[in-house]
């Protein structure tokens, strides 16, 4: 039984669900020729990353965000009752390091997609020597 808030357009579960949805739809309308190119490690590779993604956004960014939104609010009201002036000349870095971190980010998305595509040809390979050890055998 789901509950009533599951239903909303914005809930994390039916978010969720969403995205393995529209991630398995991707994969099933890929034309017959993609799987004869691409290795069944590939396609198993970038799954478990991707499942691995969405777990963690799912679960620990949000309790991450949740803490790291009430540490801020209380700093800031410590800073305001310290000295609000003080606490304004603080806040006006906060672009800059807003700019900073978004291209940090970027960064990091790209190394991400990078080591998620060496992972995937690492696993087709071991599919590919597997299957050859295997032939050999018999």
């Amino acid at each position: 039984m789901t509950s009533p808030l599951a239903s909303s357009p914005c809930h994390p579960l039916r978010l969720l669900r969403q995205n393995i949805s529209a991630s398995l739809s991707f994969w099933i309308r890929k034309e017959i020729a993609f799987f004869d190119v691409t290795r069944t490690g590939e396609i198993l590779s970038r799954l478990s990353e991707d499942t691995q993604i969405i777990k963690n956004a799912a679960t620990t960014n949000v309790s991450e965000a949740m803490k790291n939104l009430a540490t801020a609010l209380m700093g800031l009201s410590f800073m305001f009752a310290t000295s609000w002036k003080l606490t304004l000349l603080a806040l006006a870095v906060v672009p800059v390091i807003s700019v900073a971190v978004c291209k940090f980010r970027h960064l990091l998305r790209e190394l991400s997609h990078k080591i998620q595509t060496a992972a995937a040809v690492a696993s087709s390979i071991a599919d590919v020597f597997l299957f050859h050890q295997t032939n050999i055998r018999r």
